[in-house]
């Protein structure tokens, strides 16, 4: 197997896996394992859309947020960030960057990292979510 194919499936996997440890944990949580078969279908498949859905949107969500500061959309609050530790912290007075200054220095230094296959993963859980939603309502 190439390099390539071999870490994109390590990253999936590993998303994969601690989604479904997450999953799990959350069911088996509402669910002790000695009372599996006295819970009815109904139950289950609401427990099972809650399990799939909360490790889902975290996911997804942290996916998102790691698209768009990829994407220069957080640059105000790092600006921010630095402007405040130059002013509040003491021996750091220093002269202030310009905000365009400062974009231009972080966009030379962005990396366009691959992390669409968070948003790949956490959608893949919560289309089971909705699965198990469906099936919980048609029950």
């Amino acid at each position: 197997m190439s390099k390539p194919i071999a870490k994109t499936l390590l990253k999936y996997g590993i998303t994969v896996g601690i989604d479904l440890a997450l999953a799990a944990l959350y069911f088996f949580y509402n669910i002790p394992l000695s009372q599996i078969t006295a819970v009815g279908a109904v139950d289950l498949c609401l427990i099972l859309c809650d399990a799939f859905f909360i490790p889902g949107v975290f996911t997804l969500m942290i996916g998102l947020l790691m698209w768009v500061a990829s994407e220069g959309g957080l640059d105000a609050v790092g600006y921010l960030g630095s402007c405040l530790m130059k002013t509040l912290l003491p021996g750091r007075h220093g002269t202030f960057e310009r905000y365009g200054d400062y974009v231009a220095r972080k966009r030379e230094k962005r990396t366009r990292g691959g992390m669409g296959f968070l948003c790949i993963v956490g959608s893949a859980f919560l289309l089971i979510a909705c699965i198990f939603l469906v099936l919980f309502y048609t029950m």
